[in-house]
């Protein structure tokens, strides 16, 4: 009898054997979880040689994930790439509520902004209504173009307060006890009405009478409020001088010594 032998061929198992790295994401800015894949075909507790990378990049978008084959002397692994996806970050953007006086300029318009990363700027405007009188304003938040963030925004009010009146009373060119020249009043006093008092000088107590009596006194005018302007008032002090009597004395008809006349 001869025999002869033959040769058995142990060839790499290749049917149903995959690497399949799993789709993963973030929010953007946040880390990059752990890199991960799930294998299919093995046999026993075999493990297969096999590295996972993803393409660079930290901004909103898809990136792929691949998976790349080692030294498997026993597989012929089908490697079935992934997909890792950066979504937005919410960002908020808060106008921020400022005031004025009536007639000033513009304070700069603001707005607080939170949760951006690291050193990133938001893209935005701000703008107001238009009007200068007393009142409120809205103050708008224009989002521009923000590609890593989903954008809040939240408006706020620019209020525009009464100015105060700061009037003056002065009695040069007025004549006491002359109600056609009035005295003059200068000063932002806007559109408001004007009403006189008077008083003894140190005292409260006024009044529109115009005093008759010599003695020291004080004038105020009174500016009503207008829909820009708070109310104000001034003072100014002012005399009534005693008049200087002249006598004439005559002796007509008097005899010296007539105690009776």
């Amino acid at each position: 009898v001869t025999t002869l032998n033959g040769v058995c061929t142990i060839m790499k198992k290749s049917a149903d054997v995959t690497v399949t790295a799993n789709n993963l994401g973030k929010v953007y800015g946040e880390d990059d979880p752990e890199l991960t894949a799930v294998v299919t075909g093995l046999v026993g507790d075999d493990t297969l040689d096999y590295t996972l990378s993803r393409a660079e990049g930290e901004n909103v978008g898809e990136y792929a994930i691949t998976v790349t084959l080692g030294n498997n002397p026993n597989y012929d692994a089908a490697a079935l790439n992934g997909t890792f996806t950066i979504t937005k970050k919410d960002a908020t953007i808060t106008a921020n509520d400022i005031s004025k006086v009536y007639g000033t300029n513009d304070p700069e318009l603001t707005a607080t902004v939170d949760g951006t990363v690291g050193k990133d700027k938001l893209n935005y405007t701000l703008e107001r209504a238009e009007g200068e009188n007393v009142g409120e304003y809205e103050i708008t938040v224009n989002p521009g173009e923000n590609p890593n963030y989903d954008v809040t925004v939240t408006n706020a009010k620019l209020t525009i307060e009464k100015a105060d009146i700061k009037p003056v009373v002065t009695l040069e060119g007025w004549t006491y006890g002359d109600e056609a020249n009035k005295p003059s009043v200068t000063g932002n006093i806007g559109h408001g009405d004007v009403a006189y008092a008077y008083a003894k000088k140190g005292s409260d107590e006024f009044s529109s009478d115009v005093p008759t009596d010599a003695g020291d006194y004080t004038v105020k005018a009174v500016i009503a409020e207008t829909a820009n302007y708070n109310g104000g008032e001034a003072t100014a002090d002012f005399t009534i001088a005693k008049a200087d009597i002249t006598p004439t004395v005559t002796l007509d008809g008097w005899t010296y010594g007539d105690e009776a006349n």
